[in-house]
């Protein structure tokens, strides 16, 4: 057994103050590499956080500029559905127009006068014209005449059911995008990336 000494109660003092003083200083190192680590770990987070909301902003606009370009392309495509709508109604109307108003040209008459004499090489026939045509087929000769309202021009009938197609429709249809092509090239289209 040791016997005490008269030093030996300041020693071990010494030595408690020595372990208590280096507990405290482990426990401040610990505690300001926790805080340092907890530190990080809130910048890291801070970090992520601007990251994910960059990220998210980015997304956000590359969504909102894809819906604007898909909704701007569906209008361009609805006005020109609307345009070509409209063109379409537009050549329509011009050749109604035209064929409502080529009962006034003397190249009419020609074109019926035409038409009856070549159906006289059929020898009996039949002429079947709309009947605001009926006066001007009487007044170019003596002819069987049957009424149609929905014919400009003349049809030939023979005997024998041949049948010779002398109007502006049958006409119209053989050369119809001919005809189209003249009429839309009347139309002047409303963007330079209209034109057909």
């Amino acid at each position: 057994m040791v016997k005490p000494t008269k030093g030996n109660g300041n020693g071990v003092e010494k030595i408690k103050l020595k372990i208590i003083g280096d507990a405290r200083r482990e426990a401040k190192e610990r505690l300001a590499e926790a805080e340092d680590k907890a530190s990080k770990i809130i910048e890291e987070a801070k970090e992520e956080v601007r990251r994910i909301r960059e990220n998210a902003k980015h997304a956000l606009e590359q969504e909102v500029k894809a819906n604007k370009e898909s909704e701007l392309a569906k209008a361009r495509i609805n006005a020109r559905k609307k345009y070509l709508v409209k063109k379409e109604e537009l050549i329509n109307s011009i050749i109604e127009g035209v064929f409502s108003s080529i009962r006034e040209k003397p190249e009419y008459k020609d074109f019926i006068k035409r038409a009856l004499e070549q159906g006289r090489l059929f020898g009996e026939f039949k002429v079947v014209v709309n009947p605001e045509d009926v006066p001007l087929v009487k007044s170019l000769g003596n002819f069987d005449i049957e009424g149609s309202n929905d014919i400009l021009g003349v049809i030939i009938d023979d005997k024998h059911g041949k049948r010779a197609d002398f109007t502006l429709q049958s006409m119209l249809e053989e050369k119809k995008e001919e005809v189209r092509k003249k009429v839309s090239g009347m139309i002047t289209p409303v963007n330079k990336g209209d034109k057909e």
